[in-house]
């Protein structure tokens, strides 16, 4: 069942909340949508909502993009990554659960839950701790500068820095001997 609402991760839990508990309502994204400019969520996610006896139960799975900037080369890339994950949100009308609420998902007045903060969280932690444009980036020259995927430079390959010339000095003397 295609999302009816304008933004895609917004859905009108209504209905769902008037089933028994254990009731499911699937949902796939049939067009992109875009979250805080960085965040790009792929045809194909499939949502599966779940009414519990205190919420709702949300998993996703798809495909998200996003845009990062190489930690070595500095340049802006596009990252994909598949994401799985799942959270239960609260409906603020139930005595029981409302501090619960309060560290968590809510379903707010309206009945309507935004799934948008989930996606954007798990995107940001299905990244690695070193965002790489691609596995084999050169980086930067530590010289010059210059992006050494795109350009070579003429920098001295055998730089040696001048706190270390001293050991230099002694594998020369050592090779010599």
């Amino acid at each position: 069942m295609a999302n009816p609402d304008c933004n895609i991760m917004k859905y009108n839990l209504s209905q769902l909340l008037l089933n028994p508990t254990g009731s499911s309502q699937v949902y796939t994204v049939d067009q992109i949508e875009v979250i805080e400019d960085e965040i790009e969520i792929n045809l194909g996610m499939k949502i599966n909502m779940t009414r519990t006896h205190q919420g709702i139960w949300a998993q996703i799975d798809g495909n998200v993009a996003f845009y990062d900037t190489c930690s070595r080369c500095l340049e802006k890339f596009k990252y994909v990554s598949n994401i799985f994950c799942e959270e239960e949100y609260y409906s603020i009308y139930d005595v029981e659960v409302t501090s619960k609420a309060s560290y968590g998902f809510i379903i707010d007045q309206d009945h309507m839950i935004d799934l948008s903060e989930l996606v954007r969280q798990s995107a940001i932690v299905s990244t690695g701790i070193k965002a790489l444009c691609k596995e084999s980036c050169k980086g930067l020259c530590d010289e010059c500068g210059s992006n050494l995927n795109v350009d070579s430079c003429d920098c001295v390959e055998n730089r040696i820095d001048p706190r270390w010339s001293g050991l230099a000095e002694l594998t020369k003397n050592k090779i010599n001997i």
